[in-house]
């Protein structure tokens, strides 16, 4: 949760998920979503992805007509991330938004060097989510009450 109380993030929550976030937002907490994109220096996020948990049917996807898939999949991600991504940019971005006022803070922030579209889609989750709210009358838990 992100509030002037305890400036944490907490990125798997977020206001339509769970009774508990909800609770909490009507509480006077904030929550951002940050959503940083996969980089290939510092985390080598690619060398450590899309492994599945049952070896034996991996190697019979392998064996088969994805033969190749997965490898393929994962070289071509790994290269449209830029040379110079750097994932200090998430630990900026979350000092970055702790600093800002409370009630101010966005919803979601994207830290994505390749501009994989995921900012795109997630614009449109984000105002469905907001348009729902609206529609069935809890609008006041897409922003945290300012408690005096």
């Amino acid at each position: 949760m992100l509030d002037e109380r305890s400036p944490m993030l907490d990125a798997p929550v977020r206001p339509s998920e769970g009774a508990a976030a909800r609770a909490a937002c009507r509480a006077g907490h904030g929550f951002v979503r940050r959503v940083p994109r996969a980089f290939t220096k510092g985390t080598n996020h690619f060398a450590h992805s899309g492994k599945p948990a049952d070896a034996a049917v991996a190697a019979e996807y392998e064996s088969g007509p994805y033969a190749g898939v997965t490898e393929q999949a994962l070289k071509g991600l790994a290269s449209l991330e830029p040379a110079d991504a750097d994932p200090q940019e998430v630990a900026r971005e979350i000092v970055r938004v702790i600093g800002l006022p409370f009630g101010k803070r966005p919803f979601r922030v994207h830290i994505d060097p390749s501009q994989d579209g995921a900012e795109v889609v997630n614009a449109v989750a984000d105002r469905m989510r907001r348009e729902m709210y609206h529609a069935i009358g809890l609008q006041d838990l897409l922003s945290p009450k300012i408690n005096g």
